[in-house]
């Protein structure tokens, strides 16, 4: 079994950017809404790019080629007509082998294509006690999925009104995150649990919500103290195709449900 290391040591993760689900009502929703479920953003050069620019030059030659054979004899051996790459037949053949090869590429793409995909649950931590707020994340797609960039950002909540301060931080690195969270008198794997996830770490391949890597664990108190939390995960497929998606880790919705789900718990006379 997988066990975290002590805070702040990198990992990488063994094992094999989606659909939301967990709790969504409430002001979350349309925060969540508004995040794009996944998105392309990168495609590997020497598999897309370069096979595109060969195809593109062997069908100008091509139809170079067959544009001459359409012209007299005394122009075609006088410049620039006489100049010849590749035969008609040869040209013919690498953009039929080229156009074929990309043709594969784009169906083996679609059927390896990775989903990130992450759960909101509110029962416990497998690393810290009395959590309120547990995120996990899993790769509900095919193929496997590398870890390539890790961001994060937060907002910081009134405490008074509860509503965020200002907008929110730029994306930010695991330690510049922990740092700015312990200056607001929020500690890292007491009051939170954000596990350092290094670069080259593998997504579990699962389909069931429970079976992801938990990657935020929130106490009352951080839920209480922030306004928003995300994650900027980026992930790379089998083709080197990178895909990246934001999860929406806590949002003043989620806050507001706290305050609901504990006021539940009271007894009524003391409600």
């Amino acid at each position: 079994m997988f066990r975290w290391p002590d805070p702040g040591v990198s990992v990488r993760l063994g094992g094999t950017l989606g659909t939301l689900e967990g709790s969504t009502e409430g002001a979350s929703v349309s925060r969540e809404a508004e995040m794009p479920l996944q998105r392309l953003v990168n495609r590997k050069r020497s598999s897309y790019w370069w096979p595109r620019i060969f195809l593109a030059t062997t069908t100008v030659n091509l139809m170079w080629e067959i544009l001459k054979k359409n012209l007299s004899a005394s122009f075609v051996n006088s410049w620039p007509w006489k100049l010849t790459l590749l035969d008609v037949g040869t040209s013919a053949t690498l953009a039929s082998a080229v156009l074929a090869l990309l043709l594969a590429r784009s169906q083996l793409a679609r059927t390896n294509r990775p989903v990130i995909s992450y759960s909101s649950f509110s029962d416990k931590s497998s690393f810290i006690k009395k959590a309120e707020r547990v995120i996990h994340v899993r790769n509900a797609g095919a193929g496997h999925a590398i870890v390539c960039l890790v961001k994060y950002r937060y907002r910081m909540a009134d405490p008074r009104s509860g509503v965020g301060e200002g907008p929110l931080s730029d994306w930010m690195d695991w330690h510049d995150v922990v740092d700015r969270l312990e200056e607001r008198n929020l500690t890292n794997w007491q009051h939170y649990v954000l596990p350092r996830i290094g670069n080259g770490s593998t997504l579990p391949l699962a389909s069931a919500a429970g079976a992801g890597l938990e990657v935020v664990a929130l106490t009352k108190k951080a839920m209480l103290t922030l306004a928003d939390l995300d994650i900027l995960l980026r992930i790379e497929d089998t083709l080197g195709d990178q895909h990246e998606r934001v999860l929406v880790c806590m949002s003043q919705g989620h806050r507001k449900e706290l305050i609901e789900r504990r006021q539940k718990r009271r007894p009524p006379f003391l409600r």
